[in-house]
C-alpha cells in the first residue's frame, strides 16, 4: 500500500531537517513525500534544495497561508491515503507502519486515523499524552472545539477528501471545521501508541489572534451542528458578525485564552521553570476548567 506524506513550511527551520529525516527513516518506506515551502524567507528553501531521495517532491510558492497550503498538497497527492506531518514535529520509525496496519485491519468505511504523541517543550519531551480511541468521543472532542485528532498525526482518505472539498476556512479552525466535516464521511480512530513528538514552542503562541481562533473554532462548531440538525450553514463572515453580539463569544475567548496558557505551562516546564509552569497552568484551568484536570494530570506525570 502506498501512501502520501505532506509536509507544508514556513520560516522552518532549524526544526525542518530533523521533521523531515524522522519520515525520511521510517521503517516503513512505500510512500511519496510532498512538501511546500509557502514562501518562507529563512534557510527552508536551501535545506528543502538539498534533499536527495526520490520519494520527496519539493514545491516552492509565494506565501498563500496554512489552509491553501495544505489543499495544494491534498490535491496534488496520488495515493488512497494521505498523511500529515508539521515541520517542526517529530515522527516515531513506526509511525507510518502502524497507522498503515491500523487501516488495513479497519472497517472501510474509517475515513481518518490518527495516533498518540509526546509534546516536546524546550529540549525536554513530556510524557506520552493519552487519546480517545472510539468514533464517538473522537467527534464528541471535535464538536466541543478540543482536538479529538492531533492534527499533525493525521491520516484520513482521499476520496473522502475529494467528496467534501477543500479546507474552507482561510485561518484558524480550519483544522476542526475539516475534521468535523470529514467525520460526517465515516469512522474516526486513533493509534493509541506514542508516535510523534509534538513540539511547542513560544513563537506558536498567538495572543494576538485570540479572537481570530475563537470566531473560527466556534463557526466550525456552529457549523457542524447546523449540519446535524438538517439546517444550512452561515456564511463565516456572517456568523462573525453574529458572534461579536453574542453574550457567550467573551466565553469563548477566555477557553481559547487557557489553551494559550497551558501551553505556556508546558514550554515552561520543558525549561525547568517549574513556578511560572505552575503558575500558568492554574490560570489555564480557571479559564477552562473542563479541561483543567485532564491538563493538570498530564503536566504532572
Amino acid at each position: 500500500m502506498k501512501i502520501s506524506v505532506v509536509l507544508p513550511c514556513f520560516n522552518a527551520m532549524p526544526f525542518l531537517e530533523e521533521g523531515v529525516q524522522s519520515i525520511l527513516s521510517q521503517s516503513y518506506s512505500n510512500f511519496e513525500f510532498l512538501i511546500v515551502n509557502d514562501g518562507s524567507t529563512d534557510e527552508t528553501s536551501t535545506y528543502l534544495n538539498s534533499i536527495n531521495d526520490p520519494r520527496v517532491k519539493v514545491f516552492h510558492q509565494n506565501n498563500q497561508g496554512l489552509g491553501t497550503t495544505l489543499n495544494r498538497l491534498f490535491q496534488m497527492a496520488t495515493t488512497d491515503w494521505i498523511f500529515r506531518m508539521d515541520a517542526d514535529d517529530v515522527a516515531m520509525p513506526q509511525r507510518l507502519a502502524r497507522q498503515v496496519q491500523h487501516i488495513t485491519h479497519a472497517p472501510e468505511n474509517l475515513v481518518m486515523v490518527g495516533t498518540g504523541f509526546h509534546i516536546i517543550a524546550g529540549d525536554k519531551a513530556m510524557p506520552s499524552s493519552t487519546v480517545e480511541v472510539t468514533n464517538e468521543k473522537i467527534v464528541d472532542l471535535f464538536a466541543n472545539g478540543y482536538a479529538g485528532i492531533c492534527h499533525p498525526t493525521l491520516a484520513f482518505r482521499r476520496s473522502s477528501y475529494l467528496t467534501l472539498g477543500p479546507m474552507r476556512i482561510a485561518g484558524a479552525g480550519e483544522d476542526i471545521d475539516f475534521c468535523l466535516r470529514m467525520s460526517e464521511q465515516g469512522l474516526c480512530s486513533n493509534v493509541p501508541d506514542d508516535l510523534l513528538g509534538y513540539r511547542m514552542t513560544r513563537s506558536s503562541l498567538s495572543y494576538s489572534k485570540l479572537k481570530e481562533l475563537a470566531v473560527g473554532y466556534d463557526y466550525a462548531i456552529d457549523a457542524y451542528r447546523r449540519r446535524t440538525q438538517g439546517k444550512s450553514e452561515i456564511g463565516i463572515e456572517a456568523f462573525s458578525q453574529h458572534w461579536s453580539k453574542s453574550p457567550t463569544s467573551l466565553l469563548s475567548l477566555v477557553k481559547r485564552r487557557g489553551n494559550m496558557l497551558y501551553r505556556e505551562s508546558l514550554i515552561s516546564k520543558g525549561e525547568d521553570r517549574r513556578l511560572r509552569s505552575w503558575a500558568f497552568l492554574a490560570a489555564a484551568g480557571l479559564c477552562d476548567p473542563s479541561a483543567g484536570l485532564r491538563k493538570f494530570m498530564r503536566l504532572v506525570r
